[in-house]
């Protein structure tokens, strides 16, 4: 049976097996504080375990934590705020002028399905994947209810022991943001399309049915888990092409919208973390964000950058005995991190923010 290493015996492990220079009580410090597998191993690799970073010494791995950390940092706010934005503007176009209860909505406003016919061959297979989403969409929203009814959650618990219909806005306090694709994608057109033109982004020749509402939040939904539970984000890891809700993360249309909006050449990718930002900015900007969160918003992410920057200016030094004490991050690296031609594009999204 394999025993498990020490923490000095990881260290030997390090030198001895991976050929990264780690030695000294304050690289002890920073392997334990950011973990062996849960982030040193986690930060040797881009996107996919067999594409390597190659590296020569700890600090360069210490490098790409601390712009993690500090990207993590940078996106919260700004996440948590596009989740509570696309709530609100759900549950208002849900409920204004109608009964507010779920039971009510689901029979009313989540009909999509309906603008497919199960008997015509060009749409059967659609219609067949609506009414499955809806449906699953019921178990999902029913499932919330039960557990938190069943962990005493105040809100769900009073309008149940009150015999009382359960409002749309008490399901939203306790479901995911996966959940609330769902509730998009099964929403009527016609409300989403209004939702769409009230954040100045429906598209009637490109997107005739507001498809762009829900594909944006199954498009943000894996970044926003990834910081939730603290997972490594700096190289858009989380967006992998077999999530269940389409065969790409990141559609065509949400990559043309975001580089048109903010003036950029060509389409967005999301291979970096400032297609997500930009993305966010353009949601929360058309909502009515101030122009001074903006700013303070891109200025956090735009900070992060030039940290990482700084780490390739470094000085390489070798030790008495040898060894490599310091090594800069190699500029390739950086570019593939952060994409090339970063300062411009962050530029772009700062004078769109001005406008």
């Amino acid at each position: 049976m394999k025993k498990g290493k020490t923490l000095d015996g990881l260290m030997r492990h390090i030198r001895s097996e991976h050929k990264i220079e780690i030695n000294g009580s304050a690289d002890k410090r920073k392997l334990i504080s950011m973990g062996y597998f849960h982030g040193y191993k986690a930060y040797r690799f881009y996107q996919r375990i067999e594409t390597k970073f190659d590296f020569e010494v700890f600090s360069q791995i210490v490098a790409i934590s601390n712009f993690d950390n500090m990207m993590k940092t940078a996106f919260y706010p700004v996440v948590m705020k596009f989740e509570s934005l696309i709530k609100n503007y759900l549950i208002e176009q849900s409920v204004k002028g109608s009964d507010p209860s779920y039971d009510y909505i689901y029979t009313t406003k989540l009909t999509d399905y309906r603008s497919l016919s199960p008997k015509s061959k060009s749409s059967s297979k659609q219609y067949t994947a609506a009414v499955n989403n809806r449906l699953r969409l019921k178990k999902s929203l029913d499932s919330a209810v039960a557990a938190n009814y069943q962990k005493n959650e105040a809100l769900i618990k009073h309008y149940i022991e009150q015999n009382a219909p359960i409002p749309l806005w008490a399901i939203f306090e306790v479901i995911t943001l996966g959940t609330l694709g769902d509730f998009a994608k099964a929403f009527n057109s016609g409300d989403r399309i209004e939702i769409l033109k009230n954040l100045n982004l429906y598209d009637a020749q490109y997107d005739p049915k507001g498809t762009f509402l829900y594909k944006l939040i199954y498009a943000i939904r894996p970044l926003r888990n990834s910081i939730a539970h603290n997972n490594v984000i700096f190289d858009c890891r989380f967006n992998k092409p077999e999530h269940i809700h389409h065969k790409n993360q990141i559609p065509q249309l949400l990559r043309k919208t975001t580089a048109k909006t903010i003036g950029l050449a060509g389409n967005t990718e999301f291979n970096t973390l400032f297609d997500y930002m930009a993305l966010l900015i353009i949601i929360l900007k058309e909502s009515g964000e101030t122009k001074r969160n903006l700013k303070h918003y891109v200025k956090t992410f735009s900070d992060a950058v030039d940290t990482l920057f700084e780490e390739t200016k470094i000085v390489r030094e070798i030790a008495d005995d040898g060894k490599v004490k310091k090594s800069p991050l190699p500029v390739n690296i950086y570019d593939k991190i952060v994409g090339s031609g970063i300062n411009n594009r962050i530029r772009a999204l700062q004078t769109y923010i001005s406008e």
